[in-house]
């Protein structure tokens, strides 16, 4: 009998032992299979980019299929393991949606697509502006209208200045926030005498009511303008050491690329593409099959002066080291982050002699001068392949090494530095060449352009600070553009982000050439 039971227990053990094993089993599979859990936006409208969240989606661009139909590659815009990027067309329509990737395929969620016909503005129910007094403007600065029936699902306002000698528009991404009955936006940093302020909705023209501006202690003025017609070619070499059977079929690419920047001091002329927008008004996307893609662009750029009126206010302006204030976050806090590589670079030297040069003044201005002058001072331009170390070293720096010394030495100080890329025209061989500069805050003043690389080489701060004095291309500021959650999985080229769709072994070329050198 004791035997009998010995077995049934040993039985029963083995048993329990097995299910428990097919149970671990079964949730190891369960909680590695792709699971999505968000879509964005929702609802959504088409020619949109849709957002899906989730866990263990994979790290390879897998299929994605929305009512038993699948998305060709191309739509695919980037792919890992918890979020996946893709754009719809006219031919998507709300249904289910599931993923398939390397570890299996998703469950399902609900796709909701909104094609809603809105509802236009008349003139029964036109914008209108409360103005009870004249409304104050502060050149390159934030204000708030407000007023009733300033928004519309079916376009956006436009705002404009009308002076006596100028219509100004104020550029989409100056304006800030748009309700109903409010809207904020900043003025041109050019904006010098009143006049007066409307706006278009729906092509419908709200009252005009008047301002004036501020005087103030500086001002921004345009100087002599120049036009550039600029062909950009994107091309595919293929790699020295690849299969030379490969063949055109095997270039396939998704392409994010830069084109010139609208603002003050520059125009668009004429561009031959729309744009696609990814919340950066000059960000382009494209699917690149072809072995050559061209592209032209016409920009009209101006020099850019800043006079100051009362030096002693200029260098009266002090740190905002405020957590809440946007500028510090973006350009501080997130920063440093990107930077702590960095960390065990030695800056005391430098900086010694920074904090001479300033007497323990607070003035942001005169500490930004101070850096500038002692890397003029201390740095030679030589483009070898130092590391920042040696570099600091041996006061022999490339121009990649002192775009990060720069920002670190900005960083330590806690000065907002935003860091622009675009095209240097050089008058002497009609050429144009990848260039950075900088941009630091002034607070009431805006960002004030200063040109490091230009500094250093030439040991000239007075065309390359403050005074735009020459006709730079600008295409956007790299901290705008880098972090983009579209980005992931891209390899980056400064003025374009990339990522091949096929083991085809081709590299991407890329080159700016005035139209009158093509």
């Amino acid at each position: 009998m004791a035997i009998f039971l010995k077995n049934k227990y040993f039985y029963l053990s083995l048993i329990f032992i097995i299910f428990l094993f097919l149970f671990v089993f079964s949730g190891f599979l369960f909680y590695s299979k792709p699971i999505i859990y968000d879509i964005s936006p929702i609802p959504t409208s088409h020619k949109d980019i849709i957002v899906i969240k989730g866990n263990n989606l994979g790290y390879s661009t897998g299929e994605i299929n929305i009512n038993n139909n699948y998305l060709v590659k191309s739509s695919i815009i980037s792919w890992n393991n918890t979020e996946i990027v893709f754009k719809i067309t006219d031919e998507v329509n709300s249904g289910l949606i599931f993923v398939k990737g390397e570890r299996g395929t998703s469950n399902e969620l609900f796709l909701v697509i909104s094609r809603q016909v809105p509802v236009k503005l008349n003139k029964e129910n036109l914008p209108f502006i409360f103005s009870e007094d004249k409304i104050i403007l502060n050149a390159n600065s934030s204000t708030l209208l407000q007023g009733m029936n300033l928004f519309s699902h079916s376009s956006t306002i436009k705002i404009f200045l009308e002076t006596r000698d100028k219509l100004y528009t104020i550029l989409p991404q100056n304006i800030l926030d748009v309700s109903e009955n409010r809207v904020e936006f900043i003025s041109p940093r050019t904006l010098n005498s009143g006049g007066k302020l409307y706006v278009l909705l729906d092509n419908i023209q709200s009252n005009k009511v008047p301002f004036s501006v501020k005087d103030d202690f500086f001002k921004w003025t345009l100087g002599d303008s120049k036009e550039f017609t600029i062909i950009e070619e994107i091309y595919f070499s293929q790699d020295i050491s690849s299969n030379f059977d490969s063949t055109s079929e095997d270039i396939n690419f998704n392409i994010f690329y830069l084109r010139p920047v609208e603002n003050e001091r520059q125009k668009i002329m004429e561009r031959s593409n729309e744009h696609l927008d990814f919340n950066i008004g000059n960000l382009f996307f494209e699917n690149l099959k072809t072995n050559k893609f061209i592209f032209k662009t016409k920009v009209k750029t101006h020099k850019l002066n800043l006079q100051f009126l009362d030096a002693k206010y200029l260098e009266s302006i002090e740190f905002n080291r405020d957590i809440n204030n946007q500028e510090y976050k973006k350009y501080i806090q997130d920063k440093e982050k990107d930077y702590l590589s960095y960390n065990s670079i030695d800056l005391m030297p430098l900086d010694s002699l920074i904090l001479s040069k300033t007497a323990g003044s607070n003035s942001v201005y005169k500490l930004a001068k101070a850096i500038i002058d002692v890397l003029t001072l201390n740095f030679e331009i030589v483009e070898n392949n130092l590391s920042l170390k040696d570099s600091i070293k041996e006061r022999k720096i490339s121009s990649s090494n002192l775009i990060v010394l720069t920002n670190l030495l900005f960083l330590k100080h806690e000065i907002p530095l935003r860091n622009i890329v675009g095209l240097y025209y050089d008058s002497n061989s009609l050429k144009l060449n990848e260039h950075f500069w900088f941009e630091f805050l002034l607070a009431g003043v805006g960002f004030v352009y200063f040109d490091i690389i230009n500094v250093v080489l030439f040991k000239d701060s007075s065309k390359y600070f403050l005074n735009m004095s020459h006709n730079y291309i600008q295409y956007g500021c790299k901290e705008d553009y880098d972090k983009n959650e579209f980005f992931d999985g891209y390899l980056d080229s400064g003025f374009l982000k990339y990522k091949s769709l096929t083991n085809g072994s081709y590299s991407l070329m890329h080159r700016f050439v005035l139209e009158d050198n093509f």
